[in-house]
């Protein structure tokens, strides 16, 4: 009987080197795909993020817009008189010449080259800031308050109105007050009864804006005198800096209803690695000053 016999070549199967060659070969493709993975997700994260800076400085500019052009609607042409050197307290502008005279918080508030911001290359570069204030208009619908009188509690100015409305007034509501002969901000620290309210002043203020009934000379509050009449209108403040590691902040100043007095600044922050920020003004006569 004769034998079939397997041939020697078709039993044998790959050699040492040729899987080694073949390992080589995969390895060096994947490396391959995978650094054009990584280039491409590189690639990705790096649109994304200038895509997420685009609209956050979107956003920011949308909201200083809004807020330049809604700066003094409605509010006192030539502003509210506020404690000394609190405009200073709020833009960290140098200390203002005027010992002893209330500031006036107008419209727009300018801060020029009053911060650092560590990345920016020049040591004597200094960031601007910007304020602005405006009247809120759905505040007793658009209408003014009636102020029938004044009394003073202490330190405090006690505001009288003639309006009843229920919870009209609000705790670190921010209020301009018109009387005949000045204008004064000041933010309610106790809401006394439905048409009342107090200016207080010391640790119940939030924002060491109200001035004391008993202090002497430009130190002392204008309401503090019995029987004041005149007008007050809700207003809302906000400032724009850059903080000391170049992001741009939006600070909102009380008006914060049903939080604390710790909550009553607000600081939002609206773009990161801002390396610049300065502010330029056009003026009714056609000329740009930077203050």
């Amino acid at each position: 009987m004769r034998k079939n016999k397997i041939s020697q070549t078709s039993r044998a199967g790959f050699s040492l080197i040729e899987v080694m060659m073949s390992m080589v070969i995969f390895l060096v493709v994947i490396a391959a795909v995978y650094g054009v993975m990584r280039i491409s997700l590189f690639q990705k994260n790096s649109v994304s993020t200038n895509i997420d800076a685009v609209k956050s400085a979107r956003i920011a500019l949308n909201y200083i817009r809004r807020d330049a052009i809604n700066a003094g609607l409605g509010y006192h042409n030539v502003g509210g008189l506020v404690p000394d050197g609190f405009v200073r307290q709020i833009t960290s502008a140098p200390a203002d010449t005027d010992v002893d005279d209330r500031d006036l918080l107008t419209g727009i508030i300018s801060g020029e080259n009053v911060t650092t911001n560590s990345l920016n290359t020049s040591a004597l570069m200094k960031m601007d800031a910007i304020g602005f204030v405006t009247r809120d208009l759905t505040f007793n619908g658009g209408n003014p308050v009636t102020i029938t009188g004044t009394t003073i509690a202490g330190q405090d100015v006690v505001v009288q109105t003639s309006n009843t409305q229920v919870g009209l007034f609000k705790l670190y509501d921010l209020y301009l007050i018109e009387t005949g002969t000045s204008q004064v901000v000041g933010v309610v620290t106790e809401v006394t009864s439905t048409g009342a309210f107090k200016l207080g002043f010391g640790p119940a203020d939030p924002l060491n804006i109200n001035l004391s009934a008993t202090a002497p000379a430009s130190s002392k509050s204008l309401l503090a005198v019995s029987g004041v009449t005149g007008t007050l209108k809700k207003i809302n403040m906000v400032i724009y800096n850059i903080s000391p590691d170049g992001v741009l902040l939006r600070k909102t100043y009380a008006n914060n209803t049903g939080q604390p007095k710790a909550d009553q600044i607000q600081i939002h922050e609206l773009i990161n690695n801002v390396q610049n920020f300065q502010v330029n003004y056009l003026m009714d006569d056609g000329t740009i000053t930077s203050d």
